[in-house]
């Protein structure tokens, strides 16, 4: 699902309160809903605008419906989606509920956001839990004597640092009727590109599109074969070799095309870099970094020459200098290995003994002399 996020429209926002339930409270504190969505100034809706489209941009992951959950979410959004406008607040109403039914003790309470919005004149539903960590109580207004959240208050808690954590959801008109709800979410609050099980799987009701494994093998593989084709320059060609092991083998939860391009690689390179990690289906926005079907494939590097020498050299020889690749004028690569020789075998060493074929004897007969 393609999105360009500096699209995105906010026509209309609406804010519950969703208190913090505790397992066992026999009287949880009830939900303060607003009966009408929030009267938007237009420097607060060029706020909302701007943020939720850079954290969508720069985080955003693509999900999907998951058919094996049990939240209401997914129906909700699809039935507000093929519809209008006229039932925004009621499915804001019931998002929060549907929120409030998926706690379970262990998540905090706060505000649930959602907005009425678009991309490209697709109809939009953008969905936010944000944590009101330091206490501050919602304040409502009156409106034609209808409850709505002070605007005031929801600038000061987005934009002044007094929460700055929170939870997107954001869903777009597909116009695919019966296939399953797709979105993009953005989790503001957990370290790294994870995703909060709570809000991705419990209550919105989905998963990610594709599994971290798998776009981790792909961004190694299409990386790999990029840097592959600097095969005129074996000193770059093993700088971003190292660069590309290095990345995955850091201790960053996540995985930034775009801040692994612009950590490593040189300022011509960059862009082109981009370009085509894109075009091999791997995603703009940062994503979990799982190396389960990549760990084996880090363990060595192999250079192969024209005469059919081939060096096989660990990483860490490379990162400690023990090994060191350098290009001549001529064209030629040269390897140099700086180190105590443990041991040298011949090629021949150990294996099966070869049979030597013997000559064919031909049995005495009539006619031998």
């Amino acid at each position: 699902m393609g999105i360009d996020f500096g699209l995105l429209k906010i026509r209309e926002v609406i804010v519950h309160e969703v208190p913090k339930v505790f397992k066992r409270d026999t009287s949880p504190p009830p939900l303060r809903l607003s009966q009408v969505a929030s009267p938007l100034t237009p420097e607060v809706l060029k706020n909302l605008q701007t943020k939720f489209r850079g954290d969508l941009a720069n985080s955003g992951r693509e999900i999907v419906e998951d058919a094996q959950r049990a939240s209401k979410v997914p129906d909700l959004v699809r039935e507000y989606l093929e519809g209008d406008d006229s039932g925004f607040v009621s499915v804001s109403q019931s998002l929060a509920e549907a929120l409030r039914s998926s706690q379970d003790g262990a998540n905090s309470g706060g505000l649930l956001l959602v907005a009425n919005a678009s991309i490209a004149e697709l109809r939009a539903l953008l969905i936010v839990k944000l944590a009101n960590e330091n206490g501050m109580r919602a304040t409502f207004d009156s409106v034609d004597g209808k409850d709505t959240f002070q605007v005031v208050y929801l600038n000061d808690l987005l934009f002044a640092g007094k929460a700055q954590v929170y939870k997107a959801g954001l869903f777009v008109q597909s116009g695919n009727e019966g296939n399953p709800l797709e979105g993009f979410v953005a989790d503001k609050q957990t370290p790294g590109s994870r995703i909060a099980r709570f809000f991705l799987n419990d209550y919105l009701g989905c998963r990610p599109k594709e599994q971290p494994e798998e776009l981790t093998l792909r961004f190694f593989e299409s990386s790999g074969k990029w840097v592959d084709s600097f095969n005129s320059s074996s000193e770059k060609q093993t700088r971003y070799t190292m660069a590309l092991l290095s990345e995955l083998q850091s201790n960053r939860g996540s995985i930034s095309v775009r801040g692994f391009a612009n950590t490593h690689l040189d300022e011509e390179d960059r862009d082109v870099y981009v370009h085509l990690m894109s075009e091999s289906g791997v995603p703009k926005t940062p994503f979990e970094k799982d190396l389960y079907l990549v760990g084996a494939k880090l363990s060595k590097i192999q250079y192969t020459f024209d005469s059919g020498t081939v060096v096989i050299v660990p990483p860490s020889a490379l990162t400690e200098g023990i090994v060191q690749v350098a290009d001549s004028d001529d064209g030629l690569s040269r390897i140099e290995v700086l180190d105590h020789l443990k041991e040298m075998k011949s090629r021949g060493h150990g294996g099966a003994r070869p049979t030597k074929p013997r000559d064919l004897e031909i049995p005495d007969g009539p006619g031998s002399e």
